[in-house]
């Protein structure tokens, strides 16, 4: 039968196909995946640059995806440590605007906090590997970008 780790490779390669599937739908103005709650993968291109204005129901939620770039970017290195010290940054920043941020929008909020959950959770992981610490902050950045 099949291995663990040939399932889980098989799987990766679902999820990989998926993304590239995605990514090469025309975005359309319908709002459709949106209302769906689709996560879409996050392009290289796109991981890196800002998002205008940063506004969301939550405020401005730049700094915290400016975080979020920045950890997958080391983590794109391969150097899990740095990208370890980088995230707790981001864990620290979002709990210190919790009692700030949280009021404005609360179901919001626990959306973006559950993601950075798992980012952390990922990211921190004893025996976490570059793609999914890259996967889990990839779904971070597009969680974030969905409510600007």
């Amino acid at each position: 039968m099949w291995t663990r780790a040939t399932q889980t490779l098989m799987l990766f390669g679902l999820i990989g196909l998926g993304a590239v599937g995605v990514a090469q739908e025309a975005p359309s103005n319908s709002g459709a995946s949106a209302a769906r709650g689709a996560a879409q993968p996050v392009a290289a291109g796109t991981a890196n640059a800002q998002k205008p204005g940063g506004e969301t129901p939550l405020g401005d939620l730049s700094p915290f995806r400016a975080i979020a770039v920045d950890t997958l970017r080391i983590v794109n290195t391969g150097d899990l440590g740095a990208a370890k010290k980088r995230i707790k940054d981001l864990e620290l920043s979002w709990d210190q605007a919790e009692p700030k941020l949280k009021p404005l929008a609360p179901q919001k909020w626990e959306t973006v906090d559950v993601s950075i959950d798992r980012a952390l959770k990922e990211v921190r992981a004893w025996r976490t590997t570059p793609a999914a610490s890259s996967e889990v902050l990839q779904a971070l950045i597009s969680t974030i970008d969905g409510l600007m």
